[in-house]
C-alpha cells in the first residue's frame, strides 16, 4: 500500500531517468512510501498510467507515476535517479543539467557510474546504489520483483552523505531490503565480481552457468577472471 504524504510533508520529486526494469522497480518502490516519481523513457508518449509493482509473496500494488518522453519536459526533481546502461551514461545526463544540484543516484552495474556522473554533475550530491534483487520488466505497465536481494546505497562525494540514510529508510520502508555502506569503490567492485560468475563466459557461447562450470577449461577461464579481478582490487585497496 502506498504511504500518502501530508501537507506538512510534502511528496519528494524523484525523477528517474532510464524506466527500464531497475528504473521502473526503484521508481515504483518509491512511488509506493509517498515519493512523487515520473518516469523517462524515450520510446513511450507522455501519459500519468501507472505502474504495477509485483511483489514476491503474490500481492500487486498499483504505484501512480508520471511518464515523459523526454527528460528535459520532467518537473523539477528533488533526486534523479539513473538506471540507463553505461554506454548511453553522458547521453542521458545531459539534459539533467537544467538541475545542476539536484541530488543524483546511479545505479548502474559496472565500474565508474558515479564518476561519470560526477565529472557531468559536478555540482550535484552523488550516491551510487547497487541492486541485488531479481526483477523483469512484464510489460511496459508492470515490473516484478521475483526473489530475495536488496539495495546497497554508499555516498560517491561528501555532500552526498548526509543523503543516505534517509534514502535507504525510504526503500525499507517499501519493503526492499536495503543498507547504506561506508564507500561506494568496494560496493561496486564487489558487486561486478558477482555479475562476472557466468554471465561473460555464457553470453559469448550462449551457455548456462551450469555447462560453463562442468567444462574443465571454461571453468579455468571463470576461475582467472575472478581471481584477476580480486588481485586488481587488493592493488586499489579495496
Amino acid at each position: 500500500m502506498a504511504t500518502e504524504p501530508t501537507a506538512a510533508t510534502p511528496a519528494r520529486r524523484t525523477l528517474v531517468v532510464g524506466a527500464g526494469a531497475v528504473g521502473s522497480f526503484l521508481g515504483a518502490l518509491l512511488g509506493s512510501v509517498g515519493h512523487d516519481v515520473t518516469l523517462v523513457r524515450i520510446f513511450e508518449p507522455d501519459s500519468d498510467r501507472p505502474v504495477g509493482l509485483g511483489r514476491p509473496d503474490g500481492s500487486r500494488d498499483t504505484v501512480p507515476v508520471h511518464r515523459f518522453t523526454r527528460t528535459e519536459d520532467a518537473p523539477t526533481p528533488d533526486l534523479i535517479l539513473v538506471a540507463v546502461k553505461m554506454p548511453m551514461l553522458r547521453e542521458a545526463l545531459a539534459p539533467t543539467l537544467r538541475w545542476p544540484n539536484v541530488p543524483t543516484l546511479t545505479v548502474e552495474n559496472g565500474i565508474g557510474a558515479d564518476g561519470i556522473a560526477g565529472e557531468v554533475r559536478p555540482d550535484a550530491p552523488m550516491l551510487a546504489g547497487s541492486l541485488t534483487a531479481p526483477i523483469r520488466l512484464a510489460s511496459e505497465d508492470e515490473v516484478r520483483w521475483m526473489g530475495r536481494g536488496g539495495l546497497a546505497i554508499a555516498a560517491a562525494n561528501e555532500s552526498a552523505r548526509p543523503l543516505v540514510a534517509s534514502l535507504v529508510a525510504d526503500f525499507e520502508r517499501a519493503g526492499l531490503r536495503a543498507r547504506e555502506l561506508p564507500a561506494a569503490a568496494p560496493m561496486k567492485w564487489s558487486k561486478l565480481l558477482a555479475n562476472l560468475i557466468g554471465n561473460a563466459t555464457g553470453a559469448i557461447l550462449d551457455m548456462d552457468a551450469d555447462a560453463i562450470y562442468r567444462d574443465p577449461r571454461l571453468f579455468d577461464v571463470e576461475r582467472r577472471q575472478l581471481h584477476e579481478t580480486l588481485a586488481v582490487m587488493k592493488r586499489l585497496g579495496l
